[in-house]
């Protein structure tokens, strides 16, 4: 069949439009290539949903972002390259991105987790409760604490510190304001903190982080209330299941409704929505505490993740080639403090998109 000039043309408009479709289309997957001397492993970062952590690592793997060094020199070369992965557990995570070697340094400086989905607020005013105490503690005090090897010079600070140690608690911070504090600590820094966004749980309870939240909800305030002791048998009975498991799994497999009525309250229980789980594969922020990241980094090798660490450790990235390559890591001999004999080390990391 003869095709008609105005067809001919529609057709040549139609397969050139398509080529430019295709010619047009641009890698949109940012990845990290890390060359290890065990092979290579390419990791796909959450830029979306982590986007400090990622912009963070980044940085530092290429050099873009400015890093202090062990000898206190600034710098901004590629961090990673040369380092080692200084702990490795076995069905469990391999450890990296420490310029020491040892799990101790990191570049120069903290940031925040990014674990839960929320928004950034300032952190100011009265300290009403141990959250924000706790947030104050790591924010303020922690750095100023580190530089000084955990003596402050200032009288009013290292007081503060005194009566937290012996209360064994954020307990002596509250009450004052995050203003007087920085006075004291000669800080002009505009403060923030993470406020996450809250979900509401009903239905059944299906796992342990559930579990907790609703533990915290609903138990917490009945167990204070009657002094460690409930007057309900069906609730003391499970309390004690919890004490014996030292877990929230008694709980699973019930309802929130029928713990509320057996409690007899109606609040509602509710759970920071998590960003990402820690699973077999990803790559995960390490940390000495809630808002202390900075360099090191592991993967995890557990087959079956590391849900125990969900919502404490950021989530911000996968291995999407080379696992095989952490799993060979996983396998050297190591030594005390889980350290490998003989050293694995980062090569080079490179950020690409694909």
């Amino acid at each position: 069949m003869k095709l008609s000039y105005s067809q001919s043309i529609a057709l040549s408009l139609i397969a050139v439009l398509t080529m430019l479709a295709g010619c047009s289309k641009k890698p949109t997957t940012l990845v990290a290539r890390m060359e290890t001397n065990k092979g290579t492993i390419v990791i796909e970062l959450f830029e979306d949903k982590t986007p400090i952590t990622v912009e963070n690592f980044a940085g530092l793997a290429d050099g873009s972002k400015t890093w202090t060094a062990p000898d206190g020199e600034e710098k901004n070369e590629p961090f990673y390259d040369g380092l080692i992965f200084h702990r490795v557990i076995k069905d469990f995570m391999i450890q990296g991105g420490c310029p020491l070697g040892t799990g101790t340094g990191g570049p120069g400086y903290q940031f925040q987790d990014e674990c839960y989905a929320g928004k950034v607020v300032p952190l100011e005013g009265e300290i009403a409760d141990a959250s924000t105490a706790n947030e104050v503690f790591g924010t303020l005090f922690r750095p100023h604490l580190m530089e000084n090897q955990g003596n402050s010079p200032i009288p009013e600070i290292a007081a503060i510190f005194q009566e937290m140690q012996t209360a064994q608690s954020v307990e002596p911070l509250i009450g004052k304001t995050v203003e007087e504090l920085q006075a004291l600590l000669g800080s002009t820094d505009k403060l923030t903190r993470f406020e996450p966004k809250l979900a509401q749980i009903t239905g059944e309870i299906k796992d342990e982080d559930t579990a907790n939240a609703v533990f915290q909800a609903l138990f917490a305030p009945h167990l204070q209330e009657h002094e460690g002791e409930s007057p309900v048998p069906e609730v003391a009975a499970l309390f004690t299941a919890i004490q014996a498991s030292n877990s929230g799994q008694p709980l699973i497999g019930k309802t929130v409704e029928e713990l509320q009525a057996l409690i007899g309250t109606d609040s509602p229980v509710e759970q920071p929505t998590l960003i990402g789980k820690v699973e077999y594969g990803t790559v995960c922020m390490a940390n000495s505490g809630p808002s202390t990241n900075g360099s090191q980094f592991f993967i995890v090798t557990n087959t079956d993740g590391a849900s125990w660490l969900n919502g404490k450790h950021t989530v911000f990235g996968k291995v999407i080639e080379g696992m095989d390559v952490a799993l060979a890591i996983q396998e050297v001999e190591t030594e005390a403090g889980d350290k490998p004999v003989d050293d694995v080390q980062i090569l080079s990391v490179s950020i690409e998109r694909i």
